[in-house]
């Protein structure tokens, strides 16, 4: 005869599920390291630091430095860029045997020795015209003239405002002034004008002698050159046809021609000097 549990609350089934009838949940497990495994860790800063002075050369022993410091954070706090690292560390470590090669065989040297004479080059402040070259200018106007914007060459057969006819080098070692520079383009230019024009059957009686001097400004720019030129006398007409006597005008160039001195004159390449 079977007998009837007792009243009140009856524990539960045993069976293959819990108490609320879910499977029976493993005990919680921790994941290791600081980061969970849905968060992945950030990329090491000095890792990408390393890579960028590594491509661009400029200090190769900081990108190493920096890669080797991102290496030992990255074992430490198990973030990522250890590829990063180790490729700025590479080109860091080339970029020092590349230095080291260029200092012992000189290459370093003759490279800084040939950017600074190109920069002496582009401050020469030399006209852009050479000796026998002729030239317009906007409006005819030679006073508001820019050298390297403004000055179109062009062959002496067409109509031109102006003809280069000399140029010579001031060795001052300061500015002498504005008046003095004057002075002594206007003598020295004279000079030359005579020698330049001497035998030609051309009509000078539309022409006259101007220059160009430097000022203080493009003087501490590098500008030593004064240029002599034969202008149009009237700013409405033009010059056609080379002014030079020695049988070699008509073109744009240089050529040569004669000093008052009995020697060989300036082109621009500075042939002839003076000091005021």
């Amino acid at each position: 005869m079977d007998i009837p549990p007792p009243p009140g609350p009856h524990p539960p089934h045993p069976g293959p599920y819990g108490p609320q009838g879910y499977p029976p949940q493993p005990p919680y497990q921790q994941w290791p390291g600081p980061y969970s495994p849905y968060s992945r860790p950030p990329v090491n800063g000095f890792a990408i630091a390393s890579l960028v002075f590594g491509i661009l050369c400029c200090i190769p022993g900081v990108g190493l430095i920096l890669g080797l410091v991102g290496l030992s954070q990255i074992k430490k706090k198990g973030e990522r860029g250890k590829g990063l690292a180790i490729a700025g560390s590479i080109l860091s470590a080339l970029g020092i045997v590349l230095l080291v090669i260029g200092v012992t065989t000189g290459a370093a040297r003759d490279f800084v020795d040939g950017f600074k004479e190109a920069a002496r080059e582009s401050r020469s402040g030399s006209f852009p015209v050479d000796k026998g070259g002729c030239f317009n200018v906007p409006d005819s106007d030679l006073d508001s003239a820019t050298y390297e914007y403004e000055i179109d060459e062009v062959p002496c057969a067409r109509p031109h405002d102006a003809e280069v006819f000399a140029s010579f080098r001031v060795n001052n070692p300061s500015f002498p002034g504005d008046a003095a520079m004057q002075g002594l383009a206007e003598r020295k230019c004279t000079a030359y004008a005579t020698s330049y024009t001497e035998g030609s059957s051309a009509d000078l009686s539309g022409a006259e002698v101007v220059f160009f001097v430097p000022d203080r400004e493009t003087w501490r720019q590098g500008s030593r050159h004064i240029t002599c030129l034969y202008a149009a006398a009237d700013q409405a007409r033009s010059l056609e046809g080379s002014l030079r006597g020695d049988g070699t005008g008509g073109g744009v160039g240089g050529g040569t021609g004669g000093r008052p001195d009995g020697g060989e004159d300036g082109g621009t390449d500075g042939g002839d000097s003076a000091e005021v």
